[in-house]
């Protein structure tokens, strides 16, 4: 998922959420900026979700 984003030095891009290691037990995900044509990617934070069976 992407929004345009500018960075604090002004140069143009996106904030970027990429889900990955999808599976029954849970999944990851990782919130990033990065430039117009994806070569610099800088990220802001990661979370692992676990899934807790009641």
């Amino acid at each position: 998922m992407y929004k345009e984003q500018t960075a604090p030095n002004g140069t143009e891009g996106f904030y970027r959420l990429t889900f990955y290691d999808i599976s029954k037990s849970g999944y990851k995900w990782v919130g990033e900026w990065v430039d117009k044509s994806e070569s610099v990617v800088f990220p802001t934070w990661k979370i692992n979700c676990t899934r807790n069976e009641k």
